[in-house]
């Protein structure tokens, strides 16, 4: 009996913890449209890819896009978010297989997913330098002046490699945990 009690309280503990830290995440599960249909080796046919809080260093985890034209992902929140503070994008880098980091992105939002506004640019890594074979964090992040919408758009600029590979949109509410933070030197 005393080893099932903690068992279960750990299990609950667990899982609270994971409850917490997708709780910031408000674009957990939700489909995401792209601009550009990804190369046919690395899909995203159900639009959940980049939602599913999946993003180890393989293939299965990416959605990947071949060339330089800029992708476009837009998540429908479901319902209009008073403070987007956060917005990430797990990528990789691996330069034996010509797959570059983003140079940035443009994060903007909408209430009704026709007319947006631009909130910023994430340029900056959460890791601060990403290495080699490795996935890295691009950022944007804004507590001072959050947005307020029901759709965020995320327009990727290309890093000049071969490909870009994306493995995960997050789109962050209210204040930003500590951990979510840039690298500063």
């Amino acid at each position: 009996m005393k080893r099932s009690f903690l068992t279960i309280s750990c299990a609950l503990l667990v899982l609270g913890g994971v409850v917490q830290a997708r709780h910031n995440n408000i674009a957990a599960e939700l489909p995401v449209t792209s601009s550009r249909t990804p190369d046919e080796g690395y899909p995203d046919p159900d639009g959940l890819k980049l939602t599913d809080g999946s993003y180890a260093f393989a293939s299965g985890d990416m959605v990947g896009f071949e060339g330089e034209e800029p992708i476009t992902f837009v998540v429908d929140l479901g319902k209009l978010q008073n403070e987007i503070t956060y917005v990430a994008l797990k990528v990789m880098r691996s330069d034996v297989s010509s797959v570059a980091l983003p140079q940035s992105f443009i994060v903007a939002v909408s209430e009704d997913g026709v007319l947006y506004e631009d909130l910023g640019v994430g340029t900056t890594f959460l890791e601060g330098e990403v290495v080699d074979d490795r996935i890295g964090t691009l950022v944007w992040l804004d507590e001072e002046y959050p947005g307020h919408g029901r759709f965020v758009r995320v327009e990727v600029r290309p890093g000049g490699g071969r490909w870009t590979m994306v493995a995960e949109l997050i789109v962050g509410s209210g204040p930003v945990q500590a951990q979510s933070r840039p690298y500063v030197d």
